[in-house]
Protein backbone atom coordinates (compact mmCIF):
# COMPACT_ATOMS: atom_id res chain seq x y z
CA UNK A 1 0.00 0.00 0.00
CA UNK A 2 1.43 3.38 -0.91
CA UNK A 3 1.96 6.12 1.65
CA UNK A 4 -0.59 8.57 0.17
CA UNK A 5 -3.32 5.90 0.27
CA UNK A 6 -2.44 5.07 3.87
CA UNK A 7 -2.57 8.75 4.87
CA UNK A 8 -5.98 9.15 3.23
CA UNK A 9 -7.31 6.08 5.06
CA UNK A 10 -6.01 7.29 8.44
CA UNK A 11 -7.42 10.81 7.97
CA UNK A 12 -10.76 9.40 6.84
CA UNK A 13 -10.88 7.05 9.85
CA UNK A 14 -10.17 9.84 12.31
CA UNK A 15 -12.72 12.13 10.67
CA UNK A 16 -15.32 9.38 10.76
CA UNK A 17 -14.65 8.73 14.46
CA UNK A 18 -14.95 12.42 15.34
CA UNK A 19 -18.17 12.73 13.33
CA UNK A 20 -19.65 9.66 15.03
CA UNK A 21 -18.95 11.09 18.50
CA UNK A 22 -20.34 14.48 17.53
CA UNK A 23 -23.54 13.21 15.93
CA UNK A 24 -24.32 10.80 18.79
CA UNK A 25 -24.30 13.66 21.30
CA UNK A 26 -20.75 13.38 22.61
CA UNK A 27 -20.07 17.09 22.19
CA UNK A 28 -23.14 18.41 24.02
CA UNK A 29 -22.70 20.14 27.35
CA UNK A 30 -24.63 18.70 30.26
CA UNK A 31 -27.46 20.75 31.75
CA UNK A 32 -27.49 20.18 35.49
CA UNK A 33 -30.76 20.25 37.44
CA UNK A 34 -29.18 22.03 40.39
CA UNK A 35 -26.28 22.19 42.80
CA UNK A 36 -27.20 18.83 44.37
CA UNK A 37 -27.08 17.09 40.99
CA UNK A 38 -23.74 18.77 40.23
CA UNK A 39 -22.37 17.45 43.53
CA UNK A 40 -23.64 13.94 42.79
CA UNK A 41 -22.11 13.96 39.32
CA UNK A 42 -18.78 15.26 40.61
CA UNK A 43 -18.75 12.60 43.36
CA UNK A 44 -19.26 9.89 40.72
CA UNK A 45 -16.32 11.12 38.66
CA UNK A 46 -13.96 12.03 41.52
CA UNK A 47 -14.84 9.97 44.62
CA UNK A 48 -11.68 10.95 46.54
CA UNK A 49 -12.24 14.70 46.28
CA UNK A 50 -14.16 16.74 48.84
CA UNK A 51 -16.28 19.69 47.73
CA UNK A 52 -17.06 22.75 49.84
CA UNK A 53 -19.44 24.54 47.46
CA UNK A 54 -20.81 24.38 43.93
CA UNK A 55 -21.50 27.29 41.60
CA UNK A 56 -23.59 26.93 38.45
CA UNK A 57 -24.08 29.49 35.71
CA UNK A 58 -27.49 30.97 34.92
CA UNK A 59 -27.86 28.38 32.15
CA UNK A 60 -27.36 25.55 34.70
CA UNK A 61 -23.93 24.71 33.40
CA UNK A 62 -20.98 23.87 35.61
CA UNK A 63 -18.98 26.89 36.74
CA UNK A 64 -16.65 25.91 39.55
CA UNK A 65 -16.21 23.95 42.72
CA UNK A 66 -14.70 25.21 45.93
CA UNK A 67 -12.30 22.73 47.48
CA UNK A 68 -11.91 22.09 51.15
CA UNK A 69 -8.35 22.40 52.31
CA UNK A 70 -6.95 19.80 54.70
CA UNK A 71 -7.14 20.91 58.35
CA UNK A 72 -3.39 21.44 58.66
CA UNK A 73 -3.13 23.74 55.62
CA UNK A 74 -6.29 25.62 56.60
CA UNK A 75 -4.84 26.36 60.02
CA UNK A 76 -1.57 27.55 58.52
CA UNK A 77 -3.44 29.77 56.03
CA UNK A 78 -5.39 31.39 58.87
CA UNK A 79 -2.22 31.91 60.95
CA UNK A 80 -0.37 33.71 58.14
Amino acid sequence: MSLPVLVVLVVFGIALSVAAVHFTGGTTTAMLAGADRALQRFAEDFPDEMVARVRLTAGRRFSSLGRRAPASSAASAIAS
